[in-house]
């Protein structure tokens, strides 16, 4: 596919259904990034949300953290934070403007400028390259510079998945949350069951 054919980012207004929706309905499209190296993509496997007025394993939970202020809104534009001082994570923000909600990107299957991906994650096998969000963030080449991109831009957006069949419902596998300690029991964590590219332990994945 070249530069020139690539799929247009979803309209703006996709973003403003519910943030539950939004989670499942994100399983299936494809996330793209457009650096200096070249163009990079996958298909979203595996989402998270975060609701910050119910959720205490929200940023902005209790009370807003300034390193989370995007979360807040407009809807449809890149959150990025940097998680144990090391991994850059991608969030997109949803939710009506003002009231702090996300959708985490744990997982891709990656299908564009996969040698771009391994190069820079050395030593990283394909299934590897994209399975959990620190691993996405390594991958595309993040940083906080990306946090409050425009996801309807042309630099890092999500789009329709060429070719794609429509996901039947047995596909979709929900969980509780993965790598948190508050709003555990929440069954916010969605995922294509039989990926080899899903995160998280086996008994969740089913």
């Amino acid at each position: 596919m070249s530069a020139n054919a690539l799929p247009p980012p979803l309209p703006r207004d996709y973003y403003t259904q519910p943030t539950l929706d939004l989670a499942r309905d994100l399983l299936g499209k494809t996330l793209w990034r457009r650096a200096d190296a070249g163009v990079v993509a996958g298909i979203i496997v595996e989402t998270e949300a975060y609701i910050a007025a119910i959720d205490p394993a929200s940023h902005n939970y209790g009370r807003p953290s300034p390193r989370a202020a995007t979360m807040f809104g407009p809807p449809g534009y890149a959150y990025v934070y940097l998680n144990y001082g090391m991994h850059y994570c991608l969030n997109v923000v949803a939710g009506p403007e003002g009231h702090s909600e996300a959708v985490l990107l744990r997982a891709l299957l990656p299908t564009h400028g996969r040698e771009i991906m391994a190069a820079r994650c050395p030593k990283t096998a394909l299934r590897d390259l994209c399975r959990g969000p620190g691993r996405i963030g390594r991958a595309l080449a993040l940083s906080l510079a990306d946090n409050g991109a425009d996801l309807a831009g042309d630099a890092l957006w999500i789009s329709e998945t060429p070719d794609a069949q429509l996901l039947a419902p047995e596909m979709i596998g929900t969980s509780t949350r993965i790598g948190i300690s508050r709003g555990t029991d929440l069954p916010w964590r969605f995922f294509i069951r039989n990926c080899p590219a899903v995160s998280g332990p086996a008994r969740l994945n089913r």
